[in-house]
């Protein structure tokens, strides 16, 4: 992005932190070829974002992140190769695991899902719900998590949509104020925010079934989604993540109003399923809930 003004790098990168907005350049910026060695899923996507500062040594808080999005940034290769992971620590695997996996429930139940992001998210969410939970073992399955996670990210972010929805609004509630990983809000919050869901709309539980191998058709659909929200913890768990908002340094419950705001203002909240209107008391109390 830097490299594609037509002025040296350094030039253009502080006219941003003066201005405090990202400046793309005019025409086609140079190829981008992605090698993540993390899973939160966010390598085949149009948006970046970046902190505004010269100075290396600024800390995480001290100042704010600003969000980029254009066709453009869309990589041209990827590289998946589940040997770069093994070195990655077990914590970072983990955390971000669970945010590449939630990407793929709500590819399934956001409004702009289609029959090819259907697709490749039940075939990344079968992979995941076998293989995330080996993450903390001696002999965890990186090859299929790594295939999964690709999977379940194809189609999320185009130039038309970025197919996130309330799971991922309820994470950027905590984003900026929090010394926690939005993996870690996912694990804690995922169970409820489903639960609250499922009470409200379908939410296409008969394709999540499917994609979690669960018999939905001797079931009711209260059942169904019992067994989906029992499945997305059990590889929680299996993943030793976090359980509950109380064990978040700093939180309190009386921030709650705050984060609900923040949650209700993000735009991932334009993706939810239709029929779907989440209210601030309606998103406090999967927050109660969770805490």
């Amino acid at each position: 992005m830097l490299a594609g003004h037509d002025r040296p790098p350094e030039e253009a990168a502080r006219a941003m932190v003066d201005d405090g907005t990202v400046h793309l350049p005019d025409g086609e910026l140079l190829p981008i070829v992605v090698i993540p060695t993390t899973l939160p899923g966010a390598d085949m996507s149009t948006v970046a974002g970046t902190r505004l500062t010269l100075d290396p040594d600024t800390r995480d808080g001290e100042i704010e992140g600003v969000g980029v999005s254009d066709r453009r940034l869309a990589p041209t290769a990827g590289v998946y190769d589940p040997g770069l992971f093994e070195h990655t620590p077990t914590s970072v695997l983990t955390g971000s695991a669970m945010n590449g996996f939630d990407k793929g429930i709500e590819m399934i139940y956001c409004r702009d899902h289609t029959a090819i992001t259907d697709a490749s998210a039940v075939h990344g969410l079968d992979l995941l719900s076998r293989s995330l939970p080996t993450l903390g073992g001696d002999a965890p399955a990186l090859e299929e998590v790594v295939q999964g996670v690709m999977l379940v990210q194809y189609g999320l972010s185009t130039s038309s949509a970025y197919r996130a929805s309330l799971i991922h609004a309820f994470g950027h509630g905590f984003s900026r104020e929090y010394d926690v990983s939005q993996g870690v809000i996912h694990a804690i919050l995922a169970p409820h925010v489903l639960t609250y869901l499922f009470n409200q709309v379908d939410g296409r539980r008969q394709l999540l079934a499917e994609a979690f191998g669960i018999d939905a058709s001797s079931h009711s659909g209260e059942e169904v989604a019992a067994a989906i929200v029992e499945e997305v913890t059990a590889v929680r768990d299996g993943m030793n993540l976090p359980e509950r908002l109380c064990s978040i340094d700093g939180l309190e419950r009386d921030h709650f109003p705050e984060i609900v705001e923040t949650i209700l203002a993000d735009s991932f909240i334009d993706n939810v399923p239709e029929g779907l209107d989440p209210s601030a008391a309606e998103i406090e109390g999967v927050l109660r809930a969770a805490w």
